[in-house]
């Protein structure tokens, strides 16, 4: 335990368990891993994942941490074996083993480590490296690097750059409610991580008073949308891997897994800890050992929770409400910062993305979780604006009493679970299906307004353009879906039609009711059909020949839904829900003057008993001139939650 951690064990949550499960998890890992590197510290596993400087050194830190003095040979092989190639998450890895392991690392490790450090630590002084309201886990991370790194090597100039970035951190969660990258199953990790590390080893008093704050506040963040009855995280997520958005245990859990053990039902222990190969069902993001020894990373620091912050918010009361406000930088969908120049923009080959401001809300009960996100993070390909948790069964022991639904737009017939071309120009993979959407959501308790449109890069050799829900599989498809009033008996068939579509699943109803869907030519407004493991219920735009789309024609192509939830604790029975639901009435459509110069405004009204929500949308430059809830513009807090015992103090 660090000397900072020990001062506040009166303060932080169960200090001594969380060395009791660190040093589990060490174990666990370094079992798994011990023979796939031989003895001069080569990778000889059938598994390629392992080839990555960031996870040898993971794996070093499981080896050293485990307590086996037969393990620190191997360690310092693996250390000596490395190719040591510059990258956002090494380097950090290099400065926590010369911090934590400096004795049994000494002599040629050692000098690997700092030799490493020193060559590539400047680059952490880039702009990009700063808090500009896109990836936060970065930043942490570069901060982390410069302030540690800069003392043990002697650079007061590294020390003064990181100590200044938490100041940048620490202005932008005392203006909102959250970080930029909020709520990221995969990142806000992360930035727990590395602010965490600065708190327990910075020698410089007033840069682990900053990260501790900084880190307090991204825990209110992560337990704030931990939804104890599922065991897993709410939504919205500014950045969601597949694995996210299935709701499968990620670096989120492992990080709270560390902080809490088992007062969560569905942790690492029982699931990517449990077997030297993948429980059967789970989604596995990039392979079974790099999600292991990801585990025994974030394992590592003596977390600062508060006591009571953990007490308030794993025991919430239904209905949970969470509000809160972010902002975030401008963007394109330029693959890489080497694409994103200026002169790519002004050819037209990309629009761009305005910085802006928004809110993200999440409802609680004791049988689902829904979120939404006012605009997409970034570019939006990774932000899942819409994100249904719930549960199947009345008790929840593992993921399969557990299931999500989430939305993509997709140009052309791409599939979730599997590796394509993709035109939203990210690599193909199965880890990752990107929106090719934007989006404008809002939200009100259990019902949500998504207002979609396609992204102008995919307009040219377009076959199909589709707005998807998606529903995970992997442990069994829904129990019921209906198009309007017709059951459909084998869970797949369409419509000609648009019609409002019905779930039924365990402990939750979902109704869907699409708004404007531009016909630029199609054989079916609505298909339900099964994909991999993955079920899909799409709305279509166009379906048909290869053809190219004219930019301002694409642009002002409207896709959307109104989605409700509901359980039988709620409303009863599924047919009492359907009938209740099928008295909404929806209306959308694109809207000029002269007034507007030739441009379009989206226009949309939904409305049921004791509900109306409204609002008018500049979809080319997706400018909002009203977003209303019975008439009123929400209140937008910069951080609100009811229900976490007496409402956490914000």
């Amino acid at each position: 335990m660090s000397a900072l951690a020990g001062q506040m064990n009166e303060r932080i949550y169960d200090p001594t368990g969380q060395q009791k499960r660190r040093i589990a998890v060490y174990r666990a890992v370094a079992h798994y891993l011990e023979n796939g590197f031989d003895d001069t510290g080569r990778w000889v596993h059938p598994e390629p994942s392992m080839g990555s400087l960031r996870e040898r050194l993971w794996s070093v830190i499981a080896f050293l941490g485990s307590g086996r003095p037969e393990l620190v040979s191997k360690a310092r092989g693996i250390v000596e074996a490395s190719a040591y190639r510059p990258d956002e998450f090494s380097p950090m890895a290099a400065i926590q083993l010369l911090l934590r392991y400096d004795g049994q690392l000494a002599g040629s490790p050692a000098r690997s480590l700092e030799d490493y450090l020193g060559s590539v630590i400047d680059r952490f002084l880039a702009p990009r490296m700063g808090f500009v309201g896109v990836n936060d886990n970065f930043p942490s991370m570069a901060a982390c690097t410069l302030v540690l790194g800069g003392e043990h090597l002697g650079r007061p100039d590294l020390v003064e750059c990181g100590v200044a970035r938490l100041h940048h951190f620490d202005q932008l969660l005392t203006r909102r409610g959250v970080a930029s990258e909020y709520n990221s199953p995969t990142y806000s990790a992360v930035q727990l991580l590395a602010l965490a590390e600065i708190g327990n080893w910075a020698q410089q008093a007033a840069a682990r008073k900053l990260a501790i704050a900084c880190e307090e506040r991204i825990w209110r963040d992560v337990l704030g949308h931990y939804h104890p009855p599922t065991s897993g995280f709410a939504g919205p997520f500014s950045r969601a891997y597949t694995v996210d958005s299935v709701g499968h245990v990620h670096q989120a859990h492992e990080v709270l897994y560390g902080l809490v053990g088992e007062r969560m039902v569905i942790h690492p222990g029982n699931t990517i800890l449990a077997s030297s190969e993948a429980v059967p069902g789970e989604v596995i993001h990039i392979g079974v050992r790099f999600m292991q020894v990801s585990a025994a990373w974030m394992a590592t620091p003596d977390y600062h929770c508060p006591a009571d912050l953990v007490e308030a918010l794993m025991d919430k009361t239904y209905p949970y409400v969470m509000v809160a406000t972010t902002e975030y930088g401008p963007s394109t969908d330029a693959p890489s910062t080497k694409m994103a120049d200026a002169s790519v923009v002004e050819r037209g080959e990309l629009d761009e993305y305005p910085a802006g401001q928004g809110i993200i809300s999440t409802y609680m009960t004791e049988d689902y979780a829904l979120g939404v996100a006012e605009h997409s993070f970034h570019s939006g390909v990774q932000t899942d604006a819409f994100h249904v948790r719930y549960r199947r069964t009345a008790e929840v022991r593992s993921s399969a009493d557990v299931a999500t639904v989430y939305t993509r737009y997709l140009v052309n017939d791409k599939r979730p679970g599997e590796a394509s071309p993709q035109q939203s120009m990210i690599a193909g993979s199965p880890w990752l299906l990107p929106d090719e959407g934007r989006k404008l959501g809002i939200q009100h308790e259990h019902t949500a307004m998504l207002l979609y449109k396609p992204k102008v890069y995919g307009r040219q050799g377009v076959r199909s353009l589709k707005l998807s829900l998606v529903l995970p599989a992997q442990y069994g498809r829904v129990e019921e879906i209906w198009l309007g009033d017709h059951r459909l008996e084998t869970l797949a068939g369409e419509s000609v039609e648009s019609c409002p579509v019905y779930i039924k699943d365990g402990q939750v109803y979902l109704a869907v009711h699409p708004l404007l869907l531009t016909n630029h030519g199609r054989r079916t407004a609505v298909r339900v059909e099964q994909a991999n493991d993955y079920m899909m219920v799409s709305f279509y735009n166009y379906e048909g020949p290869e053809r190219d789309f004219a930019r301002r024609e694409f642009l002002c192509t409207g896709n959307g839904f109104v989605a409700e939830v509901s359980s039988p604790r709620e409303i009863g029975g599924f047919d009492a829900f359907r009938q209740q639901m099928a008295a909404a009435v929806a209306q959308d459509e694109l809207f000029t003057c002269d007034h507007y110069r030739g441009v379009s405004l989206r226009r949309t009204r939904y409305a049921r008993p004791g509900l109306i929500i409204e609002a008018e949308w500049s979809p080319v430059s997706e400018g909002v001139k009203r977003a209303t809830v019975n008439g009123r513009v929400p209140e937008r807090p910069r951080l609100w939650l009811k229900g976490g015992h007496d409402a956490w103090p914000t």
